[in-house]
């Protein structure tokens, strides 16, 4: 509820109503109680009675407030008993049990996107009452069994009510490789409690088992040496050189110097070339090509990867023997994966493109060459 004095509007809290609900089905006018406005007191769930009694529950995540509403704080929850016995007025008494506090706020994965909303929510989602016992639905993050990542996952509290409510489960349960969202739960007569959630489609994000890779130019230390951070998780690192750039002062014998061009494609082999199956190699001419030198040792492009049918890489190198390293790493079938390639030009001014697994087409963009000064 929102109060407005004025030009000004200021928080009064939730109100909290209970009917009774034959009068609403027979259509008479229902007496009625409510309780606040209350600051301190969000989203309450009230719980569905699968077993016969004189008093309703309902309950709500107490580390809300008025600044932060639903969000992480207090690790309490807080169950409210109602009983009405007609004519008499509503009695309403609330316990505070102690819950885990919630670890992380999930965030909302989104399917055509690689981000995240924030939702900043750790509200209840469902209650049932059955058996004095009331069995509560709700979120937090958790890394499932056998996974390696933090995901949405369900939480199941279960609340034996009397005087006062103790808490008799608060699990955290999530799914190897997916994220649960808006999870019901109900107790049932043999004693087991059921529980749903939606399973949505995987996010539009890199899997954890994927080999992305990309080219980028670093600054040496003065000793000569290179950092590598990983923000999040753990991971596995491979470094392979292509060269080193000096400024004037100490020319070794035989560098390069480099001409920029205006990019240009010199290669797509949806075009003008086979496609590349598995094993396959693809040698192409480059020196004296569109505005590329005669006599260019490196080439500056941008190597491309495109409707391909299987994970795998593709080396670019001059020709003769491959070396064992990687130039595009692609994750899947139907995929488009570029990347920043220094290809150093073999005899005859040529470049080979190496295919390891399934078929892929490839496209070369060139920005410019090297050449001996």
């Amino acid at each position: 509820m929102v109060v407005r004095s004025g030009s000004v509007q200021s928080l009064a809290g939730q109100e909290s109503w209970l009917l009774i609900a034959c009068d609403l089905l027979t259509g008479a006018s229902p007496p009625d109680e409510f309780f606040g406005p209350v600051t301190t007191r969000f989203d309450v769930v009230p719980a569905i009675s699968l077993t016969s009694s004189s008093t309703e529950c309902a309950a709500y995540n107490d580390s809300c407030s008025t600044t932060t509403p639903c969000s992480t704080g207090a690790p309490a929850m807080r169950v409210v008993a109602r009983s009405w016995v007609p004519p008499s007025t509503v009695v309403w008494n609330d316990t505070d049990p102690g819950i885990l506090a919630t670890t992380g706020l999930p965030p909302a994965d989104q399917s055509t996107s690689p981000a995240s909303i924030a939702t900043n929510d750790d509200r209840f989602l469902s209650v049932t009452f059955f058996a004095s016992t009331l069995d509560v639905s709700g979120k937090d993050d958790c890394i499932p069994a056998s996974d390696s990542w933090l995901r949405p996952c369900a939480r199941l509290i279960a609340v034996a009510t009397g005087s006062p409510s103790t808490v008799s489960v608060d699990e955290e349960l999530g799914y190897n490789g997916g994220s649960l969202y808006y999870s019901a739960v109900v107790g049932e007569g043999n004693g087991n409690v059921l529980m749903a959630a939606t399973l949505p489609s995987p996010p539009a994000r890199r899997p954890c088992r994927e080999s992305p890779s990309i080219r980028v130019v670093v600054p040496a230390s003065p000793s000569g040496q290179i950092s590598v951070n990983n923000q999040h998780h753990s991971t596995d690192v491979v470094v392979d050189v292509n060269g080193y750039f000096t400024d004037r002062s100490s020319t070794p014998l035989g560098s390069s110097l480099f001409t920029p061009i205006t990019p240009i494609r010199v290669l797509a082999t949806r075009f003008s070339a086979p496609t590349l199956g598995p094993g396959a190699t693809g040698t192409e001419a480059m020196a004296e090509v569109a505005r590329i030198g005669a006599h260019a040792t490196e080439l500056v492009t941008n190597v491309t990867a495109t409707d391909t049918t299987a994970p795998s890489y593709l080396a670019v190198y001059p020709g003769g023997s491959r070396l064992f390293a990687s130039d595009v790493n692609r994750g899947g079938a139907r995929t488009t994966v570029p990347n920043l390639t220094l290809a150093t030009v073999g005899s005859g001014g040529a470049i080979s493109i190496h295919n390891q697994l399934g078929s892929v087409d490839v496209d070369v963009d060139a920005s410019g060459y090297f050449s001996l000064g």
